[in-house]
């Protein structure tokens, strides 16, 4: 028997609705001024559950249609909500930009709502034999648990501190009505945040109380002269239309239908390289350190530069227009540096790399003295390091002019320096180092 998977899906809008007004009153932004809540808040809450439920299957579901089957039906169904916030509306294309990132499959039907997708899922899922965990802060899905459907609320916290999960047992103790009868429930007590009506005057205690007794919202209709009370059985006979359009709207659909498989949500590796784009551009540090590339697992190259090619190299960097460099020197103090070896690099990817000349030295305290001498490779260099026409750039780069200068180069054409890029874009950042630097904008440790 093929072992049962473990499928996880996300309401997604409901999680960017909720990141983004967790930090209205103290929204974080990037140095640019962009809101970055919404993105930080999903990202972080997704990754949290990922990490604690380790799913075979997938999937995240958004809203993208504002008009849908529950809109034709009933004209103000959500009517009474408010439009999104434009630094929300802002948010998405980053939100979905990291999910596809993270190797998440998501998914979106026109004209259908994420509900409506999510219960299609999740009801095939189950039917297969899968257990099937729906992640919301939405007590609709209520109607869809069953002994393979639970419901995961990482925003809300049981007794004890763990957080809330619903079966069929917990439904039925929160709410007084088992998963079958949710729909009447709701259908009775209605739904403000999404403006569906209701019977006017039936609250959740009356509508558990009459669905004990007549057991469906069907039958408290047709029986309703039965009810003792006079005011609510006039409400009830009032409204049978109303309480069944509730019902017609605030049942999710299990059968809409997806070209998706189950197949398709398998996660797959995330993409760190665009990861690290996105996270450098929201400027989400934690996040771009644990999703770095590990520079020995990418697969840049390295070139050794013996002395015979240097003129070699000096052409390449010359036709360039422009390059990055960087001295490997015996200290971190320029007065007393010699240099050991030179960095040079043109585009991502690719490096050349200059060592300094291995020759014998005079030491009487050594079997086998050598010293490491660059001064020859530096006159070789030097018409490239002092034409300004040549741009040049690094890290630090005042250290190398200064060592450089020691050495009898005026270095010239000095474009950028990264350390100081890093300080302007963001003086409060706890480190403007390379490694640091490499990390948050690059994507490397």
């Amino acid at each position: 028997m093929t072992q049962p998977l473990r499928v996880l899906l996300f309401d997604g809008s409901a999680m960017a609705y909720r990141s983004h007004f967790a930090f209205v009153k103290n929204p974080l932004r990037n140095a640019q001024g962009l809101n970055t809540s919404a993105a930080f808040g999903f990202t972080r809450d997704l990754l949290r559950v990922l990490d604690a439920e380790r799913p075979d299957r997938v999937a995240v579901v958004f809203d993208v249609s504002r008009e849908t089957f529950r809109t034709e039906r009933y004209a103000d169904y959500k009517a009474t909500r408010e439009k999104m916030p434009d630094e929300l509306v802002a948010s998405l294309p980053y939100i979905d930009r990291i999910v596809r990132a993270l190797g998440v499959p998501a998914l979106g039907v026109p004209g259908v709502e994420a509900d409506d997708v999510i219960g299609t899922l999740a009801r095939r899922a189950a039917d297969a034999g899968h257990e099937v965990i729906i992640v919301t802060g939405d007590k609709d899905f209520c109607q869809l648990v069953d002994e393979r459907i639970t419901l995961f609320n990482p925003w809300r916290a049981r007794p004890g501190g763990r957080p809330l999960r619903l079966t069929r047992k917990s439904v039925e103790e929160t709410f007084g009505v088992p998963p079958e009868r949710f729909r009447d429930y709701l259908a009775m007590v209605g739904d403000s945040s999404d403006n569906v009506p209701g019977i006017p005057g039936v609250g959740p205690k009356r509508a558990v109380e009459l669905l004990e007794r007549f057991g469906s919202l069907e039958e408290t209709l047709a029986r309703a002269e039965e009810v003792p009370q006079r005011g609510l059985r006039e409400k009830i006979l009032a409204n049978v239309e109303q309480a069944r359009l509730s019902y017609e709207l605030v049942t999710i659909l299990t059968d809409v239908p997806l070209e998706e498989d189950l197949d398709a949500l398998a996660p797959s590796e995330p993409d760190r390289p665009a990861l690290a784009e996105l996270f450098a551009e929201l400027e989400f540090r934690e996040f771009a350190k644990r999703f770095a590339v590990a520079i020995d697992d990418d697969p840049h190259v390295h070139h050794r530069v013996p002395a015979a090619e240097i003129d070699e190299l000096v052409a390449r960097l010359r036709a360039a227009g422009r390059f990055v460099f960087d001295l490997e020197t015996t200290s971190l103090e320029p007065r007393e540096a010699e240099i050991v070896g030179m960095a040079f690099a043109i585009e991502p990817g690719e490096a050349w790399y200059l060592g300094a000349e291995e020759r014998l030295g005079q030491s009487a305290f050594e079997l086998f003295p050598l010293e490491l001498d660059f001064r020859a490779h530096l006159e070789r260099l030097r018409p490239l390091l002092e034409d300004p026409a040549v741009l040049k750039g690094g890290q630090n780069v005042k250290y190398d002019v200064q060592v450089l200068a020691r050495h009898g180069i005026e270095v010239r054409g000095i474009a950028f320096d990264t350390l100081l890029e890093s300080y302007v874009l963001d003086p409060s950042t706890p480190s403007h180092g390379l490694d640091a630097l490499a990390t948050r904008y690059l994507g490397y440790r």
